[in-house]
């Protein structure tokens, strides 16, 4: 035959097995399995000389290319000590064919054999031996092919013995076979080391990040398959919605960080061919766990945080004094500090904060775990931020503040005075003593002994000054702890920052302190005591005073203000264009309620007033949504030029305030312009027209717009200030 065979041998070197695959194309090559019958035979020989695959048997093959089985094995190669046997090995692979056809024609002359119907010519070689079974005796038996070739769509075989010319009577049957013989020699290979690295972010967002990436070094291997995983640590809660995280790349990122231990995983199928063809199969599994921690972050030392400031509150409720007062204030100190430093990108600014703070929560002695995020025996989602996008360190600091500020604010409750009490007999004078000698002054002690000198390299810089530059070796004085001047030295500079020496430890160690006063001299001995005089008479009791009236209840606070400086802008509507600025904000929902009694206190200021200038001031009140420019079109002009009321169920004007400036000094300020008004069921304190009958809901919360028009491009300053005066 001239076929041209394609037969691979493959070893596995994780199961120290071998493979035989028959990927011969015989369709192409015109020999149709689906009609000639093709199974293959096998033998492999070992480096000892003696074969370890022997299948010879046609009823069970190595292979059936007909059935489609291409692959023989796999097979257990021979070992020695645990590893596949290095040495020469022998493959023969024999390709067996059978086919049948019991309508042939045979010819004498040129003594032929004629198949119809296929083109099987290459299946026969010279010298094979075919059988024929004709109903002439002159046909029957062996016959030896001689040659053959496909003629259109026949297969015609010469052969070498004479024929009798029939046809269509014959049994045709041919069994032949190929041998491919192939040799291997295998010296063992150096196999890939699996390597995956792992890196996280506590801080690169809101939930952090982590990237693994499989730097295995895979030699001369070809990577057929691959996949890198990353499991979450366990117990985590909520768990993940995946769970593990796989990519066929070689780098896997995620962003949402956990503490806790990790689990990588690199899968992978190598393979590589020798010069001699002979292919090597081996897989990598791989697993190794990691830890993550986020230690040094705001997130891990919360829950310290939260600890001293309950413990600082509850001291507060019981008495003016807290013994965690400094604590709290370093705290307070510092907070603002590290978050500048953390968003300006300065990590070193930010660790030194971290670690004073970390020091303070130490010194308060507040019992606790500084490690809520680096636990990993309890795993955390890692969320640097809350759902309103502050921190939530920044909420716990803010929510501390306003706790505080509550309080401050609760009064000192004092009762009345109560009646004097009845006066005590008086008691016998006593005659006056002779006055004692002044005592002779003492001599001036001795000159005490020169200090030592200051330490060579230090430099003296006075009292510390915050946002200054200090270098190594500068000393300088505060008193901001104790009360008593205490020098420092810098020890780790160069140093710029607001916090003072006693609480920047890093950068600063006390060096001395002022000596405390000196006890009190001896008192001088007492003069001779006089003769005791006479008792007096006991005086009278006196009447108790009539008790004081209760002061009137002051003012309450202002509820709501605005001030700033707004710069006209050029308004167009429907009616017209004109100057005009609307600046807006909110009065929460309840501030307010009927029958209580409001003052509207309007100032403002504008400058480089050179003409007469008129000026209105309009306050809108809305509900649902801030005014905008556009609730006016349609009545602005009306307002500018006739003074009308605007009055609609959702936009309401509560006074119209018009000024007229005159002369040309540098500023002018109009005096304080103030509305006091009760609050009525529709809160209108212009009277509404006869038509309107919609009351504003004073439960929801009500949107305030103040609106200054003018007719110059002066900027004005202006602030509406809101007072409740009493119910």
């Amino acid at each position: 035959m001239a076929l041209n065979f394609n037969v691979v041998t493959s070893f596995n070197i994780d199961t120290k097995t071998v493979t035989v695959t028959d990927n011969t194309t015989y369709s192409a090559q015109g020999v149709n399995p689906s009609v000639v019958s093709i199974k293959g035979l096998l033998t492999i020989t070992g480096p000892s000389g003696s074969a370890f695959v022997s299948v010879l048997n046609l009823a069970s093959p190595a292979t059936n290319i007909s059935t489609g089985v291409d692959v023989a094995g796999p097979y257990n190669l021979p070992v020695a000590s645990g590893d596949i046997l290095n040495g020469s090995y022998s493959v023969s692979y024999r390709p067996q064919y059978y086919y049948t056809q019991a309508n042939i024609n045979t010819s004498s002359v040129g003594n032929t054999v004629t198949l119809p119907g296929v083109n099987i010519a290459n299946l026969f070689n010279a010298g094979d031996v075919f059988f024929i079974s004709l109903s002439g005796a002159g046909n029957n038996g062996s016959k030896t092919v001689v040659s053959a070739i496909n003629s259109g769509s026949n297969t015609v075989i010469t052969i070498s013995t004479v024929l009798v010319t029939e046809s269509g009577v014959a049994t045709f049957t041919y069994n032949g076979n190929d041998q491919v013989d192939l040799d291997y020699t295998y010296s063992g290979c150096t196999l890939p080391v699996p390597a995956v690295t792992a890196s996280y972010d506590c801080q690169s967002s809101q939930f952090g990040s982590i990237t693994f990436e499989d730097t295995t070094d895979y030699l001369d291997f070809t990577v057929s398959t691959h996949s890198l995983s990353a499991y979450y640590p366990s117990g985590l809660n909520p768990a993940p919605a995946t769970n593990p995280q796989t990519t066929a790349l070689y780098i896997l990122t995620l962003t949402e960080l956990a503490s806790g231990t990790w689990t990588k995983n690199v899968a992978a199928t190598l393979t590589k061919t020798q010069d001699d063809d002979l292919e090597l199969t081996v897989s990598i599994n791989s697993s190794s766990e990691f830890a993550v921690t986020c230690v040094g972050t705001l997130c891990s030392i919360t829950d310290c945080i939260q600890a001293l400031y309950t413990k600082h509150m509850d001291a507060l409720s019981c008495g003016s004094t807290s013994p965690y007062t400094k604590y709290v204030d370093g705290i307070a100190l510092l907070y603002p500090l590290a978050k500048e430093a953390q968003a300006c990108g300065n990590q070193a600014d930010y660790e030194s904060y971290y670690n004073q703070m970390v020091d303070l929560l130490s010194a308060s002695g507040t019992e606790c775990d500084c490690n809520c995020c680096g636990n990993t025996s309890n795993p955390q989602w890692i969320d640097n931020a809350s759902q309103t996008g502050t921190s939530a360190f920044e909420d716990l600091y803010n929510s501390y503040l306003e706790l505080l500020a509550q309080v401050e604010a609760i009064p000192q409750i004092v009762g009345p005075q109560g009646p004097v009490g009845p006066q005590g007999p008086e008691g016998p004078a006593g005659a006056a003593g002779e006055n004692g000698g002044t005592g002779a002054t003492g001599p001036q002690g001795p000159e005490g002994p020169m200090g030592p000198p200051v330490p060579a390299g230090l430099t003296w810089e006075g009292q510390w000054v915050q946002n200054t530059t200090y270098n190594t070796y500068d000393v300088v004085v505060d008193n901001g702890q104790t009360g008593y001047n205490i020098s420092y030295v810098c020890y780790n500079g160069p140093v710029n920052s607001g916090t003072p020496p006693n609480f920047d430890t890093t950068h600063w160690s006390p060096l001395s302190s002022a000596g405390i006063p000196g006890t009190q001299g001896p008192i001088g001995p007492a003069g001779v005591d006089g003769a005791t005089g006479a008792t007096g008479p006991q005086g009278p009791i006196g009447p108790q005073g009539p008790q004081g009236i209760q002061g009137e209840t002051g003012p309450a606070g202002g509820n709501s203000s605005f001030s700033g400086t707004l710069t006209p802008d050029n308004v167009t509507i429907s009616s017209g264009t004109t100057q005009a600025m609307l600046k807006t904000f909110m009065i929460p929902a309840n501030t307010y309620s009927d029958g209580d009694v409001v003052d509207f206190k309007i100032s403002y200021v504008r400058s480089s007033i050179t003409t007469s200038n008129s000026f209105r001031v309009y306050i809108v009140f809305k509900m649902g949504s801030a005014p905008t420019i556009g609730d006016f079109d349609g009545y602005l002009a009306d307002l500018l030029t006739n003074d009308a009321n605007f009055i609609t169920d959702q936009v309401r004007f509560l006074q119209e305030t018009s000024i007229l400036f005159r002369g040309s000094g540098s500023v002018l300020t109009t005096p304080v312009v103030s509305v006091v008004q009760t609050i009525g069921g529709t809160f209108s304190v212009y009277a509404p027209s006869a038509s309107y009958s919609t009351p504003l809901d004073l439960t929801q919360d009500v949107y305030v717009g103040i609106m200054p028009m003018y007719f110059s491009g002066d900027p004005i300053t202006i602030s509406l200030e809101i007072y409740k005066l009493s119910n």
